[in-house]
Parts: structure tokens; sequence; C-alpha cells
């Protein structure tokens, strides 16, 4: 599947009807730039995965999918 970019993201999402989950390559430092693009929500594996501290990796992202 090709990539969509943020761009591509709001552009499909702009005209969809339904709520999106945006999936692939979202971390701390794109997620805030995802939700205002309009996902609705996030799958973040990765990031989570890949660190020796994953309960505050998901806290990271949790509180910035909360202050959305």
């Amino acid at each position: 599947d090709p990539v969509l970019g943020l761009s591509g993201m709001k552009e499909m999402l702009d005209i969809s009807t339904v709520p999106a989950v945006a999936i692939g390559a979202i971390d701390e430092s794109n997620l805030r730039d995802v939700l205002q693009n309009g996902a609705a929500n996030f799958a973040s594996v990765r990031p989570i995965n890949k660190t020796e501290k994953p309960e505050a990796a998901l806290k990271r992202l949790l509180a910035i999918w909360k202050d959305r």
C-alpha cells in the first residue's frame, strides 16, 4: 500500500463519512499532527514495543491523544 502522508490522509478524511484509525509510523513526534488532520484514533506498536519502558511510552502517547 502506498504511504498517504498527512496531506493524503486529511484529503481522504475530509470526504469520509466514518471515523478513521491511523496506522503506520505513528509516534510521539507526529501523533498530534495525525489527530489534528482528522484521525479519530491511532495504532502505535513499535514506539511501545521497542523501548525499555513501554508503560511510560504508552502514557505519553495517551496524554497526547487525550489533549487533542
